[in-house]
C-alpha cells in the first residue's frame, strides 16, 4: 500500500539509513528539494560521494543519528536494521 505524502523538507535535517541503490535515490531526492540530508550507513554506494551538500555517517545506526530529523527513511536490505531505525523514530 502506498501513501502519498507532502511535506516541506527545504532546509531541514532529513536522515537516510542505507547507503546502498534505494538509500542513493532518497538522498538524491531529498538533496534535490533542498533538505540538510544526513546518510547513515558503514558503506555506500559509490554516487552517494558526489552528492553536493549530503553528510555521510560511515557507521553503523545509533539512534542518536535521528536526533533534530524532520524526516527519517529506513533503507537498508536489512528487516532488524529498518524496525530499529523505525523504533527510534518513534520514541518520544
Amino acid at each position: 500500500m502506498s501513501i502519498p505524502v507532502m511535506l516541506q523538507v527545504a532546509g531541514r535535517r532529513c536522515v537516510v539509513v542505507g547507503g546502498g541503490p534505494v538509500g542513493l535515490r532518497r538522498a538524491r531526492r531529498l538533496s534535490g528539494a533542498g533538505a540538510s540530508v544526513v546518510v547513515v550507513s558503514p558503506q555506500v554506494v559509490e554516487d552517494l560521494h558526489a552528492l553536493p551538500g549530503v553528510e555521510l555517517r560511515l557507521e553503523v545506526f545509533r539512534p542518536a543519528h535521528l536526533l533534530g530529523a524532520a524526516l527519517v527513511v529506513a533503507a537498508t536490505d536489512r528487516a532488524e536494521v529498518n524496525q530499529a531505525v523505525g523504533a527510534a523514530a518513534a520514541a518520544p
